[in-house]
């Protein structure tokens, strides 16, 4: 891997100009969302938690579509929804303009495969629907959270496009995608790959087998196994420590034609993370390419850990803090780690 990778520079600051544009288009495709309400918005408690949900009906059925959970903010906009839908077609030309300050100000924007395969899962409804953006693909999207930019060997991509979505949410919210992701799929020349259980597909190639979209979903057992999703239509692969992950996302503009609403790990639960993913594949590879991964993986929590402890020091110690209480195989598999990184463990150390 190229040693520019491994620069533990935070990467110069991300313009004044850059940000303003970053956070307009964050609010214009949140008000997007809203937009395209049919019906009346009606509020549900599922869990001891509140969603809310267009109610509108078709023929003598009503339907019910998932908008989001509760919150101040989504309030305000849904009170607002009419004048959001009275202005939808001029905030459209504003989110292209956007698009355009960002692409000029440097920003890293998606290649055409990765680009139509994510904005399709968004039409569709997967970010709506719980569906959250991880891995390399994910890491990209915090230069606007975070206010620095990224080189672009620091930002290699990987091929892998990885969603994951906790099953019972999946279950719990009785919504579905607008349109069956394997179509989408089809449309844009992916193939499923076959799995291990007849008729439970998680994972798409490209028709060259370089890109793969995969489908993944927490653990909480022994075993490895694959679970349905029945919100997104299909099945996933469900992995230990993947649920500290996904819990609580945020919502990123996803820089792809005129930007698309994703949702993406918490960068301090990103970065730690990533220092027991390390640890994972480096007890499990057996070839260059598991180490090469392990090394991203430290590289990528390197760069996080670095400037969180700057500019969001009590955030990254509580995931920290968070992570080494689950458990002993969890401390074990930090310690591990963090014992090939010792300034990155000098940095944690010292938020205690």
């Amino acid at each position: 891997m190229a040693a520019s990778f491994f620069d533990t520079s935070p990467g110069r600051a991300v313009s004044p100009i850059g940000m303003a544009a970053w956070i307009d288009l964050r609010r214009h495709l949140r008000d997007e969302r809203v937009s395209e309400l049919r019906g009346s918005p009606t509020k549900r408690e599922i869990g001891g938690k509140s969603y809310w949900y267009d109610a509108y009906r078709v023929g003598d059925q009503v339907v019910k579509k998932y908008i989001g959970p509760d919150s101040e903010e989504l309030r305000a906009r849904l009170d607002d929804a009419a004048a959001i839908r009275a202005r939808a077609k001029d905030d459209a030309r504003e989110r292209a303009r956007l698009m355009r300050i960002l692409r000029a100000e440097g920003f890293l924007t998606a290649d055409v495969v990765t680009g139509r395969i994510i904005l399709a899962m968004s039409r569709a409804g997967v970010f709506r629907l719980g569906g959250t953006l991880i891995g390399t693909q994910a890491f990209r999207c915090y230069e606007g959270e975070l206010g620095r930019m990224m080189s672009s060997d620091r930002a290699a991509l990987t091929d892998d496009i990885d969603i994951a979505s906790f099953e019972r949410l999946s279950i719990a919210l009785e919504d579905q995608v607008s349109e069956p992701l394997t179509k989408a799929f089809d449309e844009l020349k992916f193939e499923p790959l076959p799995s291990l259980e007849k008729g439970r597909v998680w994972r798409w190639a490209g028709s060259e087998r370089r890109t793969l979209v995969e489908f993944l979903t927490p653990s909480f057992s022994a075993d490895e196994d694959l679970r349905d999703l029945p919100a997104l239509g299909v099945s996933a692969q469900s992995l230990h420590y993947l649920n500290y992950l996904i819990a609580e996302p945020i919502e990123v503009p996803f820089l792809y034609r005129d930007g698309a609403l994703v949702q993406v790990p918490r960068p301090e639960r990103f970065a730690i993370h990533k220092l027991i993913v390390a640890d994972r594949r480096r007890e499990s590879a057996g070839d260059g390419d598991g180490r090469q991964k392990a090394e991203k993986d430290r590289a990528q929590a390197d760069y996080l850990i670095r400037i969180l402890a700057e500019e969001r020091p009590f955030d990254l110690l509580e995931a920290y803090r968070t992570a080494r209480e689950t458990g002993t195989r969890w401390q074990a598999r930090l310690d591990a780690s963090l014992a090939r990184m010792p300034q990155t463990r000098a940095i944690l150390e010292a938020l205690d």
